[in-house]
C-alpha cells in the first residue's frame, strides 16, 4: 500500500539524529547492545507506541534509557541532558531532511532504575516522552 503523502518520519531514527548532534560523546542507539554496560555514556531509544495521520505526522511515545559510569550524579546529568537536548531542538525548530519535532511532552522525567546483571558502577535512568514528528514536505 502506498501512502498518498508518503510515509511519516521514522521516529527512532529521527530522534537518534537529534541526540547524536546534541550529545557527541555518547553512543546513541535504537537497538540494545552490550555497550550499555561499558561505563561510557550510552543512550537507547525505544519507540513504545503511538499513532498519526497517514503521511502527515507520527505521534510516537518513546522510552529513552541512559547508561553511564562514574557516580550517580553523572547518571543524572546524562539523563537530564537528553531531555534538555530534545526540548531545545523542539523549541528551536531544528529540522532534518526526514522531518522535525512539532511537539514534545515529557510523560515521565528521568528516574534511576537498576537491571538484573547491571554492573554496580553503571547508572541507568529511564524517561518517557511523547512527540509529534512531521515530515519535511
Amino acid at each position: 500500500m502506498t501512502l498518498p503523502l508518503g510515509p511519516p518520519p521514522y521516529a527512532a531514527g529521527l530522534l537518534q539524529q537529534y541526540l547524536r548532534d546534541a550529545l557527541p560523546d555518547a553512543t546513541i542507539a535504537t537497538q540494545w547492545t552490550g555497550a550499555a554496560f561499558s561505563g561510557r555514556p550510552y543512550v537507547l531509544i525505544t519507540v513504545t507506541g503511538g499513532a498519526g495521520e497517514s503521511g502527515m505526522d507520527t505521534r510516537p511515545t518513546a522510552e529513552i534509557e541512559t547508561y553511564t559510569g562514574g557516580d550517580q550524579r553523572d547518571g543524572d546529568r546524562l539523563a537530564w541532558s537528553v531531555q534538555e537536548a530534545l526540548f531545545t531542538a523542539w523549541r528551536a525548530g531544528k529540522t532534518y531532511p526526514e522531518g522535525w519535532i512539532s511537539s514534545f511532552t515529557p510523560v515521565t522525567d528521568p528516574v534511576a532504575q537498576r537491571l538484573a546483571g547491571q554492573p554496580p558502577d553503571v547508572h541507568r535512568h529511564t524517561a518517557t516522552y511523547r512527540f509529534v514528528l512531521r515530515p519535511n514536505r
